[in-house]
């Protein structure tokens, strides 16, 4: 029942709004689709996926299972990574169970379900998911037929677990360090033990070679291929000399050492920055766990001069820390990952040996309910409320590029710069080519077609050159698009802008005339959640427009200045031959409203150079200081969704 309920509510933070927390399709995720959807297109299977510094197969071909049913959508390919994580939850209590005793497996389930990096590893495409489920698989099955008393018994479970040790290679690179000490420890123990201990560990080393030998074999063929990423990651790369790499490595060290409960993996895609593995209370437990094992290890030593299976737990922990270790940017959650299971292993165990001490049943259970309430209400709080809507995370997995999708149109009439396809596998994911109509800006446009939107890249000039290009009788409405940032990219900066076009209407009188350079045609204000959107449609009546800026302000009920927006008149993308055309154009702004503070927009323009605003004339709204404002009462009851 307890492990029900633990599996159950782990699943609910796996599962709630999959597809959409954290918002946004990382391109690593990305490539794993078009992968699935290269497979379900051709049905070539392929044992090792090169694109992308090449991958391994296991979650890739999972994927494809997912976007079969579920489509093109960020939900198909994270919807693996929950499902492998919440099996990861019983997984480990099983093995744990193999190891200790099923109270404490219901605590190292607990921490493995409500922990941050479980949550987070769960959530999102990246196929270290698969390694933590499949060594507390291997975990469990090697020590079952260690224990198992019958001979039949303890060859099936050897076979099982060869089997699942021969899986490791087909999950995450991280896996090859483990995979290698189990070869070796299984060899080792068939050279020197010797009755049914050599016959179980033969037919588990046969089976992981079996299962295992198709990897083998690329990466003796080519390993040029197979350990690419590795080289391209590792700690040699970054350190040109003897005495830096031996200084970066002691570096790391201290980083990875203290990544359990001081300060753990920076980048805002793996983790909230430099949340350490452990909350508190995990803190504490780990800490009593690492010394409980390790006493226990030293104490079986020194009496037997054996060494336990509890003491592997140590042993693992230290041996995948190495990939880390050995890679830029330690610590990595990913690159880590195999640290994982020891690690909450480690934590279930001394979070028993403190439970052990109390005596009485309801003291034990409200002890135990506390414990998992308490991790359980951190973990939302850090993942759902801090990390997963928060702006450098949404950043971190590429959310302006998944807005660039949602705003395609759905009527077949949008056209795209050939760019924002091409340099983004998110972008190819979620549209089929036959979505939209790719541009190459050294080509004409026939604009006489008319595509009702268009949506370019902002940074090298197409821009002028399509709106040279838009007849006169066309309003051009302009938005921008969300901000974006690459790895390589010391600043964020909008990824792409959107236009639609529409025949104009009859003249209208001006809603207000900014002296005699620009009359304001409308202007609507919307709401949506902490922002404010200031649309505006304007024409242009002389060509001086090209030195003047808006400056927008939303004030809160004392004046004071919440946030504003100060740009060039259409973003200065106008191209010169249409500053003194009769020609409408719309844009929008977004402005953040901080705590919902904000009642009051006010709007103005002035030349860039000298700072003097423009006079106001013929204002329909109530201005003062060569400004127009518009109270929250005139707002748009209605959210602007977008």
């Amino acid at each position: 029942m307890w492990l029900i309920a633990i599996t159950v509510m782990g699943a609910i933070l796996r599962f709630y709004q999959l597809g959409l927390l954290p918002y946004g399709l990382y391109q690593d995720e990305a490539w794993h689709g078009l992968d699935a959807l290269a497979f379900l297109e051709t049905g070539t299977a392929k044992l090792f996926f090169t694109a992308n510094n090449g991958r391994e197969p296991l979650y890739i071909y999972l994927v494809t299972a997912s976007v079969h049913f579920f489509g093109r959508t960020a939900f198909a390919l994270r919807l693996p990574a929950a499902i492998i994580g919440t099996l990861t939850i019983p997984a480990s209590y099983l093995a744990a169970s193999a190891l200790f005793n099923r109270k404490t497996a219901l605590f190292v389930a607990g921490f493995v379900a409500f922990s941050f990096w479980g949550v987070a590893l769960s959530r999102v495409a990246f196929r270290a998911v698969t390694l933590p489920f499949v060594m507390a698989l291997a975990t469990y099955f090697v020590l079952k037929s260690v224990q198992a008393n019958e001979y039949k018994q303890r060859i099936a479970y050897g076979l099982v677990a060869g089997s699942t040790f021969g899986t490791l290679l087909y999950t995450y690179t991280a896996a090859q360090v483990l995979y290698c000490a189990i070869v070796i420890a299984l060899g080792l123990t068939l050279v020197f033990k010797k009755g049914s201990v050599r016959r179980m560990s033969a037919v588990t080393l046969g089976a992981t070679i079996l299962i295992s030998l198709p990897m083998l074999w690329l990466m003796l063929s080519a390993p040029e291929t197979y350990f690419a990423r590795g080289g391209q990651v590792s700690v040699w790369s970054t350190s040109p000399t003897d005495t830096t790499l031996i200084g970066n490595l002691l570096q790391h060290l201290v980083k990875t050492l203290n990544m359990f409960i001081w300060e753990g993996d920076r980048i805002a895609r793996h983790n909230l920055p430099f949340r350490p593995v452990f909350d508190p209370i995990g803190s504490v437990a780990f800490l009593i766990g690492l010394f409980g094992l390790a006493k226990h290890a030293l104490q079986q030593w020194k009496h037997t001069r054996t060494i336990s299976t509890r003491s592997g737990i140590l042993a693992v922990l230290g041996l995948m820390m190495i990939p880390t270790l050995l890679a830029e940017d330690a610590p990595h959650f990913l690159r880590g990952s195999g640290v994982f299971l020891p690690a909450m292993l480690i934590a279930g165990y001394g979070v028993s040996t403190v439970v052990d001490q109390l005596r009485r049943h309801w003291v034990t259970l409200g002890w135990c309910v506390g414990i998992f309430a308490i991790m359980a209400s951190v973990t939302i709080n850090d993942y759902f409320l801090q990390y997963a809507s928060s702006a450098q995370t949404q950043i971190f997995f590429q959310h302006a590029v998944r807005e660039l999708v949602d705003r395609v149109s759905a009527d077949d009439t949008t056209v795209l710069e050939d760019r924002l396809w091409f340099d983004f596998p998110s972008v190819q994911f979620l549209l089929a080519d036959t979505d939209v109509t790719l541009w190459n800006p050294e080509e004409h446009l026939n604009i006489e077609e008319l595509p009702t939107q268009v949506l370019l890249y902002p940074h090298n000039g197409t821009q002028q050159s399509f709106i040279a290009q838009v007849p006169e009788n066309i309003k051009i409405h302009r938005r921008v698009g969300a901000q974006y940032q690459g790895d390589l990219d010391l600043v964020s900066y909008a990824l792409f802008s959107e236009y639609n076009l529409t025949t104009m209407g009859a003249d209208t009188s001006p809603q207000a005339q900014f002296d005699d350079l620009m009359s304001l045609q409308n202007a609507r204000i919307t709401t949506s959640q902490q922002r404010v959107y200031i649309e505006l449609g304007y024409i242009l009546t002389s060509e001086d427009a090209a030195q003047h800026k808006f400056f927008i302000h939303l004030l809160d009920d004392a004046g004071n200045l919440i946030s504003q927006a100060d740009q060039l008149i259409f973003a200065g993308e106008l191209p010169p031959n249409v500053w003194n055309e009769y020609r409408e154009f719309e844009e929008i702004f977004a402005l953040e409203n901080k705590n919902g503070l904000g009642t009051q927009v006010r709007l103005g323009v002035y030349n860039s150079d000298s700072g003097i605003r423009l006079a106001i004339k013929n204002s329909i709204y109530p201005s003062t200081d060569n400004s127009i404002f518009w109270p929250k009462s005139a707002w748009d009851v209605g959210e602007n969704k977008q």
